[in-house]
């Protein structure tokens, strides 16, 4: 599971640059607006990677058999 705990940790570093970049483009600079866009494509990527990183664990993940009825 540390996958996925890599890729939160990096969601969140990229859920704060934005937040920094918000802040600025909210106090006028139009350039920040660019950077918040492109921070909220890393952010997209990086669900699907735990999207995808969720499936792969669930999968490798045992089965239960149930027991035959009598």
């Amino acid at each position: 599971m540390s996958v996925l705990n890599e890729l939160v940790e990096k969601l969140e570093a990229s859920l704060s640059v934005a937040k920094v970049e918000i802040a600025e483009f909210e106090k006028g600079k139009k350039v920040a607006a660019g950077k918040v866009r492109k921070e909220a494509q890393v952010s997209k990527k990086l669900w699907q990677d735990i999207r995808v990183a969720t499936m792969d664990a669930l999968k490798a993940m045992p089965t239960k058999t149930r027991a035959p009825k009598a």
